[in-house]
């Protein structure tokens, strides 16, 4: 990835929403997310993005979150409740 230049507008990633000078359209953990994963349709968010098993990051990561929050062991097991 390249340096982003000190004047570039802040802009919002097309994969997480996040807020910020962004290297391109995604962020950097969407550029590494987009990478091994093909583009399709989220299950959960039915947005067109990088999705892995049928998910995408941003939707992962708010499982695993909500997960973490409710205190639930065996993460894999739990983030298959999450994501439906």
């Amino acid at each position: 990835m390249s340096k982003i230049r000190d004047n570039k507008p802040a802009v919002s990633c097309v994969g997480c929403i996040s807020w910020g000078q962004l290297p391109g359209r995604f962020c950097r953990a969407c550029c590494t997310y987009g990478q091994p994963n093909s583009p399709g349709t989220c299950a959960v968010c039915r947005r067109e993005v990088p999705v892995h098993d049928g998910h995408c990051r941003l939707c992962r990561a708010q499982a695993g979150w909500a997960v973490k929050a409710a205190g639930v062991n065996g993460e894999a097991a739990a983030l298959a409740i999450f994501l439906r």
